[in-house]
């Protein structure tokens, strides 16, 4: 009697185990998908090193943040956002620049996309330098005056004029040279404040 049968359909059955998409066995199929859209979709600066990243996308974003008409909070989250995210670009541009020197040197056939490079990187770089003085200005004109009085509920309270640890992560994010300074007025505004308008 031959064994054959019994062989193939051992083999046939390891095979459909190891196209399982169980857990045990790793991430299904639509997992890994989803990871490298993700992925794809999301490029971190610090995956960007081979390559010098626009900031062209992130007009839109400066705009929101410098719109005067929106709530003093929210325009200095976008601050911090836009601010976040055009340090990381400069960064991976700069990495970039020095991983591959023909990014900004290129001659030949690579002259144009070396100045293409060059310019990419001189749009964030002064992108940079406009969101950082502008998120600058709004922190200072938040302490002037850090409380409010608050006369709506009847009584006169004093009160945040915006909430203290938002603008403690503001500061922070932008860490000016008087930093400690302007920390230290926040901690002191604090204490004058009722604890429940903070």
């Amino acid at each position: 009697m031959t064994r054959y049968p019994i062989r193939w359909g051992l083999l046939a059955a390891s095979g459909l185990l190891s196209a399982c998409a169980h857990p045990a066995y790793g991430p299904s199929s639509d997992d890994r998908l989803s990871a490298e859209v993700q992925d794809s979709a999301q490029l971190s600066a610090a995956k960007s090193t081979d390559r010098v990243l626009s900031c062209a996308d992130l007009d839109e974003s400066l705009a929101r943040a410098r719109n005067g008409e929106r709530p003093e909070s929210d325009r200095l989250r976008s601050y911090m956002h836009l601010y976040r995210e055009l340090v990381g670009r400069t960064q991976a541009n700069q990495k970039a620049f020095d991983r591959h020197p023909e990014l900004v040197y290129g001659g030949g056939k690579e002259q144009a996309a070396a100045a293409a490079s060059r310019s990419a990187s001189d749009q964030c770089q002064q992108m940079l330098a406009d969101a950082r003085s502008e998120f600058d200005l709004l922190v200072r004109e938040l302490f002037q005056p850090l409380i409010i009085t608050d006369v709506a509920s009847g009584r006169k309270l004093k009160v945040a004029r915006i909430s203290f640890p938002l603008l403690k992560s503001a500061v922070q994010e932008l860490a000016p040279t008087d930093q400690d300074s302007l920390l230290e007025k926040i901690a002191i505004a604090e204490k004058l404040v009722d604890s429940r308008h903070r």
